[in-house]
């Protein structure tokens, strides 16, 4: 059986005849399930910010030669074959293959372009839901991370190099040294206290 159609569904015999002249039936049950006129590939797509999805829809040969167009429920704004257009903040294209399938692509998405959208092959209509997801990345964060630390270090730093300069002033006068003693201490406490809010604040 070739080219079977939906009106061939039904029941279907077969017999045999063995040696001993009796018959032996088998019946069929065959089911012709309709394809539809138009369908697509994938109903619900997902994609990150900035991406680029690809689907295609398919259509049969009844249909070969209507109008076909990639269409947005919400504003109606519509995208035929072989036009490129911006004005939903992703570039869409579409192409037809002549051989039953609408290939629409869509690029540079951003979450302002999720929704729902239709395949509209002559009178006939499919719904596609887009979801654009934002991508969320670490970049932000660990330069905020590297900051922070930086911060925290500069007052050591800057203490350190002060001790460094005073112990300098002290191999070259002794007589300083009283004067250098009362300056270390207090550095000391300074240095304490900044260690002290440092632990605070994480």
């Amino acid at each position: 059986m070739r080219d079977l159609q939906h009106q061939n569904t039904g029941y279907y015999w077969c017999a045999v005849e063995n040696e001993e002249d009796m018959t032996v039936t088998e019946w069929f049950n065959i089911t012709i399930q309709s394809v539809p006129d138009l369908s697509v590939m994938s109903s619900n797509v997902t994609v990150d910010e900035g991406g680029n999805i690809s689907l295609q829809c398919l259509y049969t040969s009844t249909y070969k030669n209507k109008t076909k167009q990639w269409c947005r429920y919400k504003d109606k704004g519509c995208y035929t074959v072989g036009r490129s257009d911006t004005s939903q903040n992703a570039s869409v294209k579409i192409s037809d293959d002549g051989r039953g399938s609408l290939t629409v692509v869509m690029s540079g998405l951003m979450k302002s372009d999720s929704g729902w959208y239709y395949c509209s092959v002559g009178d006939l209509q499919v719904p596609v839901q887009l979801s654009v997801t934002a991508v969320i990345t670490d970049r932000t964060s660990m330069k905020d991370i590297q900051y922070d630390d930086l911060k925290m270090w500069l007052l050591p730093i800057a203490l350190l190099l002060i001790l460094v300069t005073v112990t300098s002033i002290i191999l070259r006068n002794k007589h300083s040294q009283y004067y250098i003693t009362f300056v270390f201490m207090h550095l000391a406490d300074a240095l304490t206290q900044s260690n002290s809010c440092h632990s605070l604040e994480k």
